[in-house]
């Protein structure tokens, strides 16, 4: 009788523990991306979201594409289905995606060489208004040598392929904040960009910092971006 009474009270517990894992296991999640160097002729790719079953999805560069909605648990793999070769495979994998356990993300792929059977390193963020709302900047440093920021008096620092989450405050003024980014060239820092920003509290960013592969010079690429667009 105690027995029946403990297997009982188990299967209470396991069948509610079974309902939620089933449901996040079905629960749709939102997808942007967004890839890096820009190139136009990687705009177009395809998601694997299941075995044997893909979608098209746009990832431009010069802007976050439009959302993609996908069930949360399967193995998505980003690639091109090309005509079977002699190993059976009909689908080149550029990219692993592993999402994060939130509702709407932000997949950003790096290029890992100049072709696109190269493939990707692909980086998932946050974006729920929580996280990544209006009126925040994600730092993101694909450049070989380290970066270091001050941010309207807030100072970060970022290692090749890291990135940082901050909102800026005002330091200059109402409506200003300083802005300054150097970067690590063997045991010095040398300044590249100091100037002042405009505080936007209708928008987010995302700001990377890249370099020229041949001049190896050192620049800001900044994607804008409103949360509005997604009501």
């Amino acid at each position: 009788m105690i027995f029946t009474y403990i297997a009982l009270s188990v299967l209470v517990l396991i069948c509610p523990l079974a309902e939620v894992c089933f449901a996040q296991q079905n629960e749709k999640v939102e997808l942007r991306f967004l890839t890096f160097p820009p190139r136009q002729d990687w705009a177009e790719m395809e998601l694997m979201t299941g075995k044997g079953k893909t979608i098209d999805i746009e990832v431009p560069s010069n802007e976050l594409s439009k959302t993609y909605h996908i069930t949360r648990g399967q193995p998505l793999l980003l690639g091109k289905t090309n005509a079977a070769g002699a190993d059976g495979k009909n689908f080149d994998v550029y990219a692993q995606i592993t999402p994060l356990p939130v509702k709407t993300q932000i997949i950003i792929l790096k290029s890992k060489g100049a072709a696109l059977a190269d493939g990707f390193d692909a980086k998932a963020v946050d974006a729920t208004a929580a996280n990544f709302g209006e009126g925040k900047l994600l730092f993101v440093n694909t450049a070989s040598v380290a970066i270091a920021g001050v941010v309207g008096g807030e100072k970060f620092a970022l290692k090749p392929n890291e990135s940082r989450l901050l909102r800026p405050v005002a330091n200059k003024g109402n409506d200003l904040y300083q802005v300054t980014f150097a970067y690590q060239k063997k045991e010095k820092w040398q300044v590249f960009s100091d100037t002042r920003w405009p505080i936007s509290d209708k928008h987010r960013g995302l700001i990377f910092f890249i370099e020229d592969p041949d001049t190896k010079k050192l620049a800001l690429f900044a994607i804008r971006d409103s949360l509005k667009k997604l009501e």
